[in-house]
């Protein structure tokens, strides 16, 4: 009698236990953690529209070193900054441009005309990829890649 007493008292803790653990899951895959780094793609997803993103401040060294496995992997990407002029069209259209190039092109959020205070601690993630896509294809490529931007970006400022 005592054995059922106690397992009585000891299931119910058990079901709270493990919807507990349910709802933390299920937290989990609502919650998306951005790094500095990965602003402009996760921010700009629609797959994270309903999400909660929880913003990470990583070191500089922490994003260069972040870049540098990334290039390690083959994972390249290069990126602009964005301004007031930059139009979420504009940023799509030249990340499917490139999508099936070697590189990818993403958008980077810069300090504007105000320089902030740790200036040498922004965009640390950046510029490790750009001058790598740099080093490996050349100013001619990066200038084709700024040209198209321009194209770009005057088609969808002339609408």
């Amino acid at each position: 009698m005592k054995k059922i007493i106690l397992l009585l008292l000891i299931f119910p803790l058990y079901l709270s236990c493990n919807k507990e653990k349910q709802q933390k899951h299920k937290n989990n895959l609502d919650t998306i953690i951005v790094y500095e780094y990965e602003e402009d793609e996760k921010i700009f997803d629609p797959k994270n529209k309903n999400k909660r993103l929880v913003f990470v401040k990583t070191s500089c060294s922490d994003n260069e070193k972040k870049a540098y496995a990334d290039i390690k992997r083959g994972k390249l990407k290069y990126f602009f900054y964005s301004n007031m002029f930059t139009t979420t069209m504009e940023a799509d259209e030249m990340k499917e441009r490139f999508a099936n190039s070697k590189i990818s092109i993403r958008y980077a959020f810069g300090s504007g005309c105000i320089p902030a205070e740790n200036e040498e601690e922004k965009n640390c993630y950046e510029k490790v990829m750009n001058k790598e896509v740099e080093k490996r294809f050349g100013i001619k490529f990066i200038d084709s890649i700024k040209k198209i931007r321009e194209s770009v970006k005057l088609k969808y400022l002339k609408k």
